[in-house]
């Protein structure tokens, strides 16, 4: 799990925990999840990107678990 607060209770009932501390979110309240939901979003997509090279993930398997084949086919992508 991603954590800006290794003490919370989540982190400390989870098995693995990415630290990623946010001083301060880009709202100028600081209180809309602006930053940290920015860093959350990279870093789960390295993660993702990682993976996929790691288990040689191709096109042909995106496409046959993500969008249905008649987009594919029609020319919609």
């Amino acid at each position: 799990m991603l954590n800006g607060n290794k003490n919370s209770s989540l982190a400390r009932a989870s098995s693995v925990v990415l630290y990623v501390p946010v001083k301060r979110e880009a709202c100028p309240l600081n209180l809309a999840p602006t930053t940290s939901s920015t860093v959350s979003l990279v870093i789960g997509d390295a993660i993702a990107i990682a993976l996929m090279k790691m288990r040689g993930f191709s096109e042909e398997n995106f496409r046959a678990l993500s969008i249905p084949a008649v987009f594919w086919e029609g020319g919609f992508f």
